[in-house]
């Protein structure tokens, strides 16, 4: 019998609110696709090592899941602008190790310029989580979770942004936590999602928070 995750608020139930933080690759499919399998998945893998080694909120991980990591916590208490830097931060590192891979390797073949096109998209969404420990890892399950995950896809006519889901600024408000997102040019959206139904959220732009200028402060 699995037993509940060992940071679960509730083990009677398995249940417990929590954040979900979904840093996601764009244009992977893409580059998978047009590139060699055993060329690419070393620059893969790095690419998701450096987003782990950017977790400065300490976020727990749940799985890596090819082009994505699902991270989660059930004793989160950061504001909004401080779940902005963290994403701020894995972007900046992010395109940082893309250029490192342009300056290091000098290769021209299409595997490499399909690599530079990549971005890099994140999911912040903030509800109800079940959790197993399966094997070791925490396994998280439930409807808020299948939200996460299906608002990768979506109409946002964009590939590099920071997706935030109304439960979330809704809990960012009750706690008092106010901060100036507006300042970031915030555009507000919705979507019908399968299965769920329309789900409003709001969104930013990386290029509104991030100039290509900024890259080079890491």
């Amino acid at each position: 019998m699995p037993e509940v995750c060992i940071d679960n608020i509730d083990s009677r139930s398995n249940l417990a609110p929590g954040l979900i933080l979904i840093p996601d690759i764009s244009g992977f499919t893409e580059y998978l696709l047009s590139s060699n399998l055993q060329h690419s998945q070393i620059k893969i893998g790095q690419l998701l090592e450096t987003i782990l080694h950017s977790n400065i909120l300490h976020l727990s991980v749940s799985e890596l899941e090819g082009d994505a990591v699902l991270f989660y916590s059930f004793h989160d208490h950061s504001t909004l602008t401080d779940v902005i830097e963290q994403c701020k931060t894995m972007y900046m590192h992010f395109h940082q190790k893309l250029n490192d891979f342009s300056k290091e390797d000098q290769c021209q073949c299409g595997n490499c310029r399909m690599l530079q096109k990549l971005g890099l998209k994140f999911i912040i969404h903030y509800g109800t989580i079940g959790s197993l420990m399966v094997n070791g890892f925490c396994k998280l399950y439930g409807a808020d979770v299948i939200l996460a995950h299906r608002l990768l896809k979506n109409n946002i006519n964009a590939n590099e942004y920071i997706l935030f889901t109304k439960p979330f600024l809704n809990v960012c408000q009750k706690r008092k936590q106010n901060d100036p997102v507006n300042k970031y040019l915030v555009i507000n959206s919705a979507d019908e999602v399968e299965g769920i139904g329309r789900i409003s959220y709001s969104y930013i732009p990386m290029k509104n928070i991030i100039t290509k200028k900024n890259l080079t402060y890491i």
